[in-house]
């Protein structure tokens, strides 16, 4: 069934690229490969982010007028399906829980019921592409010696979806160095997006922390290695 999927969203991304094509770097081993309406502005038809190692889908959907439409793809470094979304219903079609495995959670609205049972905040993409994103604005992270680097990002989501980022990471003398983050505003990559904590209806601030390790070995794939 997942062959299918795949193999049905690069047909449709053939035909949508043949109007015109915009190419933009995003990380060190990703792009954004997107069709363009008549004006060469406008975002109109097939958007994919795809590994330029190996042609694979991390974010795979469709534009109308601009504005992101249907479902939506977004798949981790294992090239498994994470998340599928509907932007036209604001719904979660599937989500893996397994992204969640080594996230911790902190409500910081609402009431002791609501931080006890709220429901977490979750980015429209992987895990694993969200910290590859964060991370690949820490130069320090990227162009340190081969290795394993243990890192933790924090990302701080507001009651309006709206996210703030840090990182903090293990540096050779043995300490954390720690480090705020902005993702570009560039509107031609894929931005992240989130959606809030929530309780009865009520959306809420909290933390999603993630603990990781990162291998920036130049020489082996680049990939951030959650803890098991």
């Amino acid at each position: 069934m997942k062959n299918l999927i795949l193999s049905a969203l690069l047909l449709s991304s053939s035909v949508a690229f043949a109007q015109k094509e915009k190419t933009l770097p995003i990380t060190y081993n990703t792009q954004a490969v997107f069709a363009l309406a008549d004006d060469g502005k406008t975002k109109e038809g097939m958007y994919a982010v795809r590994n330029t190692k190996d042609d694979g889908a991390i974010v795979q959907g469709f534009y109308k007028n601009g504005e992101r439409t249907g479902t939506w793809y977004f798949f981790d470094n294992d090239k498994k399906l994470a998340l599928r979304y509907n932007y036209d219903s604001k719904k979660i079609l599937y989500y893996d829980k397994k992204q969640l495995d080594n996230v911790e959670v902190k409500i910081s609205s609402g009431n002791d019921e609501a931080k006890k049972n709220a429901s977490a905040p979750l980015p429209l993409c992987s895990v694993d592409y969200m910290a590859s994103l964060v991370l690949n604005k820490v130069p320090q992270i990227l162009n340190a010696p081969g290795g394993e680097i243990e890192v933790v990002i924090d990302a701080r989501v507001g009651a309006d979806g709206k996210a703030k980022y840090t990182v903090a990471y293990k540096t050779d003398k043995g300490d954390y160095e720690k480090q705020a983050i902005k993702l570009d505003n560039d509107s031609d990559k894929f931005l992240v997006s989130w959606i809030p904590a929530a309780y009865k209806g009520q959306a809420l601030d909290a933390e999603f922390i993630m603990v990781s390790k990162y291998n920036n070995d130049t020489n082996s794939t680049r990939r951030t290695k959650w803890y098991n």
